[in-house]
């Protein structure tokens, strides 16, 4: 299943390369595990764009969780959660949580239902944001560090319920850039991690 681009305005390469991805997943383990040692690693990849540009679901579910920007000092500011529906992949059930991080605005409400497509929020810097080698909490100042953190969660059914598929730092998100259709999986880690095998 390869999934369209959350922020349709962005470039989907890594910023050195003329696109908007400032950072990977799995990059700077180092600094998560200073300021954020229950995630020791960078969870998912951030699309760098202007303040209130849109973010899209890209997939059909509901919204399985929200956090605003009043629970302050909370590592993702204002976070939606989207839950896909149940797919098949391989024959076997699952579904996948996506995370949209530091989001400026939202435009959904718990448990609402979303087509693929639908405007539910917008790019900001809410939450712990590192711009350089500068790490605010809470909001950062106007217009520094705004991007979307876009992750991804694969849940596997089980029975009535869903199961966490770990990843390499066994956490239970994965990396979204082969969800994204971003060529090969891990290739720009080869020279920052080298001899280390994929993350998911």
């Amino acid at each position: 299943m390869i999934l369209p681009n959350p922020v349709p305005s962005a470039v989907l390469k890594y910023h050195n390369k003329g696109g908007s991805i400032q950072q990977f997943f799995g990059e700077n383990e180092a600094l998560y595990a200073k300021h954020t040692p229950d995630t020791p690693y960078h969870s998912g990849i951030d699309i760098a764009v202007p303040k209130g540009t849109g973010i899209y679901a890209p997939i059909d579910g509901k919204i399985g969780g929200l956090v605003r920007i009043q629970d302050t000092r909370t590592l993702g500011g204002n976070t939606t959660w989207l839950h896909s529906h149940d797919f098949l992949d391989d024959n076997i059930t699952k579904k996948l949580i996506l995370g949209f991080l530091h989001q400026d605005q939202i435009f959904v409400e718990l448990n609402q239902p979303v087509k693929e497509g639908d405007k539910i929020g917008t790019a900001g810097n809410s939450g712990f944001v590192i711009s350089g080698t500068t790490v605010f909490w809470d909001d950062a100042p106007a217009n520094v560090g705004v991007h979307c953190h876009f992750s991804i969660a694969p849940q596997l059914k089980v029975g009535s319920g869903y199961k966490m598929i770990p990843n390499y730092f066994g956490k239970g998100t994965h990396d979204p850039a082969p969800w994204l259709g971003l060529g090969t999986k891990y290739e720009f880690l080869k020279d920052i991690y080298p001899g280390k095998r994929g993350y998911d």
